[in-house]
């Protein structure tokens, strides 16, 4: 089962990103297996790809482009993708696993955190 939900003008920082990982931590009952499989930055013209999760945030922190970070636990998976936080784009975030309650718990949290990293639009002159 698969959920998956844009977040319009929405950049998750790094303080988000750290509580949506601990959730998704908490709901799984083995975070040992949690295997991440893209944790990349685009910054300017290059982009970075982390080995950790502490590296990926800690790098999210500064001045991005682009951020994706795709983590799997052999019962939950979680896909983010976040454009350029100032061209106030979508973000899109799936969720899948075999069980709608995790699935539930997971959206759940990203839901609360969106409405903290929303990205209003500049101010017209």
């Amino acid at each position: 089962m698969e959920r998956t939900k844009e977040y319009s003008r929405v950049w998750f920082d790094a303080q988000a990103i750290q509580k949506i990982f601990s959730e998704f931590q908490s709901i799984v009952s083995d975070p040992g297996k949690t295997d991440f499989w893209t944790l990349n930055i685009s910054k300017e013209d290059e982009q970075w790809g982390y080995d950790t999760i502490e590296e990926f945030i800690a790098e999210l922190r500064t001045d991005c482009r682009s951020a994706s970070l795709t983590i799997q636990n052999p019962e939950l998976k979680l896909s983010l993708r976040m454009p350029r936080p100032n061209q106030y784009n979508s973000a899109t975030v799936e969720i899948s696993s075999g069980s709608r309650e995790r699935i539930i718990r997971l959206a759940n949290e990203i839901d609360a955190l969106a409405e903290d990293c929303f990205v209003p639009l500049p101010p017209e002159p």
